[in-house]
């Protein structure tokens, strides 16, 4: 690899990740066009910049050199609905676009080693609700979300099996405007605060992927948990009146991820996928925030861990043209007691359908998701925010990759 081109793959995988803006814990329905199509079913096909997030021992798979650069769109839609005994007031959130990043470099280094780079949002979704608020409306915005730059090995054992581990380093960025609560399952509804900030943390991944035959392959992959440090600035007002700011420093750990996967193929042209995947929360119990005047103050969130399924099939229509589908039922991390407007949270589904072209060392692919869940949360004491919660999340994800 020559000089000119090692300096572009640098210069992506540090300018990158500033363009994200995302928020919330989960990302359904998958990371990348082609993974995205196929609903998430992936971790023993990799073969592209999601290798990254589903399994790193897949980027073996590469013939000479890749560069792929792509992003992933989301367009959520939220409501929220007090209780009838409440008024029944009901609010959407804003529309927003939330753009997250894909960008990778694989190299072969020797006939067995092969070298990657890539930056993805692993994690991220957020909700903002318009600025006329009612009275009964308290929590404003979220932002929580995790932009990875992973650097990656991936060892050919032998002709079936590959290897592969790499080092995450995430920039996570945060933001939560509501009442002050959480001191025990306390609600201080007039004092408000709007917290901002961001921060950095470092992980590891492992993979293997085992394929046989032509026919058959399966995949494991295993992404430690990232704590990162937040540090950022609170303003303060009381019954709306400004009361100042004060620096606020705080840690979160986003989740470990443990995947399985198969992928079979009962004839040429046609490509079945299914994978498991499970996400270990028991890290994020709370958030302590460390105020330089206020003092300090512990977050109860009691996240629990959950799986996720994944099914999806790839169709060959021609020598160029592949035809995607998809289906993905992930769990909710988030319990009855601490769910609120600003931090929704529900079990549900997503269909995906997507599209890809190949042309010599080129290639092209395209996916679209609808993501849709509902719960409703009962009005007792340790409920924080009683209500129906509802979630339509539209997507669409797109990717562009050279070989050579």
């Amino acid at each position: 690899m020559n000089a000119k081109r090692m300096l572009t793959v640098m210069l992506l995988l540090v300018v990158m990740p500033g363009l994200a803006w995302a928020g919330g814990p989960n990302r359904i329905g998958g990371v990348g066009p082609r993974a995205l199509g196929m609903g998430g079913a992936y971790t023993a096909i990799a073969d592209d910049v999601s290798a990254f997030y589903y399994n790193v021992a897949g980027i073996s798979q590469v013939d000479n050199n890749l560069i792929e650069l792509g992003s992933d769109f989301n367009f959520p839609k939220l409501s929220f609905k007090l209780p009838s005994d409440w008024g029944g007031y009901s609010e959407e959130s804003a529309n927003k676009v939330f753009a997250m990043p894909l960008t990778a470099g694989m190299f072969r280094l020797t006939d067995k080693l092969v070298l990657g780079g890539g930056v993805y949002t692993p994690y991220g979704l957020g909700v903002e609700y318009p600025k006329n608020q009612h009275h009964g409306m308290l929590y404003r915005k979220s932002l929580l979300s995790l932009t990875n730059a992973t650097l990656a090995l991936s060892y050919e054992v032998s002709d079936t099996l590959s290897i592969g581990g790499g080092l995450d380093f995430g920039w996570s960025q945060f933001a939560y405007s509501a009442p002050f609560h959480q001191l025990g399952q306390l609600v201080i509804d007039p004092l408000f605060l709007k917290n901002a900030g961001d921060g950095f943390g470092v992980g590891w991944r492992i993979g293997a992927l085992w394929q046989p035959s032509d026919r058959f392959a399966c995949g494991v992959s295993y992404s430690a948990p990232m704590k990162v440090t937040l540090k950022g600035e609170t303003d303060l007002s009381l019954f709306g009146l400004g009361l100042g700011r004060d620096n606020f420093k705080t840690h979160f750990t986003f989740p470990g991820r443990l995947g399985a996967g198969i992928a079979y193929k009962p004839s040429q042209r046609l490509l079945l996928a299914f994978d498991i995947g499970y996400f270990d929360y028991s890290g994020a119990d709370k958030m302590v925030f460390d105020f330089g005047k206020l003092p300090t103050i512990p977050n109860n969130l009691g996240w629990r861990s959950f799986v996720s399924l994944n099914l999806g099939a790839e169709y060959q229509l021609n020598e160029n043209w592949f035809a995607r589908g998809g289906v993905c039922w992930q769990g909710a991390p988030f319990p009855d007691s601490t769910t609120n407007p600003a931090m929704p949270d529900a079990k549900g589904f997503a269909w995906t359908t997507g599209l890809g072209y190949k042309k010599g060392d080129w290639s092209v692919d395209v996916a679209l998701v609808l993501a849709q869940a509902k719960r409703e949360i009962e009005q007792k004491p340790g409920h924080l925010a009683p209500g129906e919660y509802g979630a339509t999340i539209p997507g669409i994800s797109f990717a562009t990759s050279y070989r050579f």
